[in-house]
C-alpha cells in the first residue's frame, strides 16, 4: 500500500493537472480529490491521514504560488524542449518535484527525484520517466545550495523509504490522468541516474574551474557557473581557441568543433558541452 505521502503526491498531481487543464477552482478540485478520489481500483480510499492531507495541500499551494519561477527553472534545465510543447503531465510532475527539491526542502533530493520518476512511469508516456530524470538532475546540479542532499528522514515521524515501495496496481487511466506523449529529448536516452548526473556535472565543473583558472591566470574563486571567459576572465579569442580549447579537449577526451567554439562563452556552456560529448 502506498504511503500517505505518496498518496498525497498523487492527489496533488491530479489536482494540479486538472486545474492547469480546465481552469477549475483549485479548492473544489482538491477537496474532491481528497475526499472522493477518482479511481476504478476497488481498494482506493480517500486520503484520511491528517498529515497526508496537509502535505497534499502544501504541495498544491506551493506549486501554484511559485509556478512562474518553477517554469523558469524548467525552461533553463530543458532548453531543447519549449515548455509550451511539453506534455502537460510531464510539466506538472516537474513543477511538483522542483517545488519539493528547491522550495519545500522537507524531502531529500534523491527521494524527491525518485518519486517524480515513479510518477512519470505511472502517469506519463514511455519516455517520461527518463525525461523527468534528466531535467531534475540538471535542476539539482545547477541549484546546489538550495538542495537538501541528505538521505535522512523527511520528518521525525517518518523514515524516508518511499523510493523502495512498489506502486499500487491501479492503471494510469483509472485515477483520472491519461497518458500524454513526450517527444524524444536530450537526456532521456541516457541510463545514468539523476544522482549520478549531478555528481558527474559537479566533477566536470570543478575540473573546469581549475583548468580555466590555470590557463587564464585567474583566481579559482572567480570562476563560477555563469563566468564569461571573455568578459570576466579577459580571455583573448585567439588564446581561448588555440590554447584553452585544446586543453579542455585533452582533459576530458572530447572533440570540440570549431563551429561550436563561439557559443561556448560561459563555464556553464562548457560544462554542458563536455557532459553531452563525453
Amino acid at each position: 500500500m502506498a504511503s500517505s505521502r505518496r498518496q498525497a503526491r498523487i492527489t496533488a498531481l491530479q489536482t494540479l493537472y486538472e486545474v492547469d487543464s480546465t481552469g477549475h477552482l483549485v479548492d473544489e478540485v482538491l477537496r474532491r480529490n481528497l475526499d472522493d478520489p477518482t479511481s476504478e481500483n476497488p481498494n482506493s480510499t480517500p486520503l484520511d491521514d491528517p498529515t497526508g492531507r496537509a502535505f497534499a495541500r502544501s504541495l498544491v499551494s506551493g506549486v501554484l504560488d511559485n509556478t512562474e519561477e518553477l517554469d523558469l527553472l524548467i525552461v533553463k534545465s530543458a532548453p531543447n524542449w519549449p515548455i509550451d510543447q511539453m506534455s502537460r503531465i510531464d510539466k506538472t510532475i516537474l513543477r511538483l518535484a522542483i517545488f519539493e527539491i528547491l522550495f519545500d526542502n522537507r524531502v531529500p533530493m534523491k527521494a524527491a527525484i525518485n518519486e517524480a520518476v515513479e510518477l512519470g512511469k505511472r502517469f506519463g508516456s514511455d519516455s517520461s520517466s527518463r525525461f523527468i530524470n534528466g531535467v531534475l538532475g540538471s535542476v539539482a546540479s545547477e541549484n546546489q545550495r538550495r538542495v537538501r542532499t541528505g538521505s535522512g528522514a523527511a520528518g521525525a515521524d517518518e523514515s524516508y523509504d518511499e523510493a523502495d515501495i512498489d506502486l499500487p496496481d491501479d492503471s494510469e487511466e483509472s485515477i483520472g490522468i491519461g497518458k500524454r506523449s513526450t517527444a524524444e529529448t536530450a537526456g532521456e536516452s541516457s541510463e545514468i541516474s539523476a544522482i549520478d548526473m549531478v555528481s558527474q556535472r559537479n566533477e566536470i565543473y570543478k575540473r573546469l574551474r581549475t583548468l580555466l583558472a590555470d590557463a587564464l591566470g585567474a583566481d579559482e574563486d572567480e570562476v563560477t557557473w555563469e563566468t564569461n571567459v571573455y568578459d570576466d576572465l579577459n580571455a583573448d579569442t585567439l588564446e581561448f581557441h588555440d590554447e584553452v580549447i585544446p586543453t579542455i579537449e585533452e582533459e576530458f577526451s572530447v572533440v570540440i568543433s570549431n563551429d561550436d567554439v563561439p557559443d561556448l562563452t560561459t563555464v556553464r556552456d562548457l560544462v554542458d558541452y563536455v557532459v553531452e560529448n563525453i
